[in-house]
């Protein structure tokens, strides 16, 4: 059982950063969430790793994807996440995107 407690909060500790959003799109409104996750790429001689944006629906997985193709410590991930969150990059993209996660069922 302490394995599993372990992987959780490593799990838990690759969360860079969490945003809901309410989109509203044709007279309805959705709520998106946006995670920001950290992926180890190399731990020598520095950890190092690239971060990945997953996007929910209405609680339903719509989208994985990857901004850059940027390799980070874990920190300048977190401050390069808050920088697209802060900006309104990520609200941006999820307003581009969500007509067709929508059209896919999502």
């Amino acid at each position: 059982m302490q394995i599993f407690g372990k992987a959780f909060r490593m799990a838990v500790d690759n969360i860079l950063a969490e945003n809901e959003f309410d989109i509203s799109l044709n007279g309805q409104t959705h709520k998106v969430k946006a995670t920001a996750v950290f992926l180890v790429h190399d731990v020598a001689p520095q950890e190092k790793g690239i971060y990945i944006l997953n996007f929910t629906l209405g609680g339903q997985h719509a989208e994985t994807t990857q901004p850059d193709k940027t390799y980070y410590s874990r920190e300048e991930a977190r401050r390069a996440v808050e920088r697209a969150f802060s900006s309104g990059e990520v609200e941006a993209y999820v307003k581009s995107q969500i007509q067709s996660w929508i059209n896919l069922g999502h």
